[in-house]
């Protein structure tokens, strides 16, 4: 089953730091700091709501502090794949 990315799910980004660094690196984003020098690490197990989904990078950002974060790095959303979920979309 393809897992719906949209605004206001709940989501949790995985505890899991070697799945986060390859979600990261596939959706292009730098690692293993964030652009304002964080690092990405603070955002293993965090929680919050969809605020905005990014199909051309497949990301989505996150509330409560958690900000930009790869679709695949959500718990549930492993597999998640953007061919999977237009043809979803294609049969809503």
């Amino acid at each position: 089953e393809v897992m719906r990315v949209a605004v206001g799910h709940s989501v949790q980004v995985t505890e899991d730091l070697e799945q986060l660094e390859r979600a990261c690196k596939a959706a292009g984003m730098s690692w293993p700091n964030g652009p304002d020098g964080r690092a990405r690490s603070f955002k293993l197990g965090r929680r919050g709501k969809v605020e905005k989904v990014d199909f051309t990078d497949n990301t989505v950002r996150i509330s409560d502090g958690v900000e930009w974060a790869p679709i695949n790095a959500l718990v549930g959303y492993e597999s998640w794949t953007a061919e999977k979920a237009s043809v979803f979309w294609e049969n809503d």
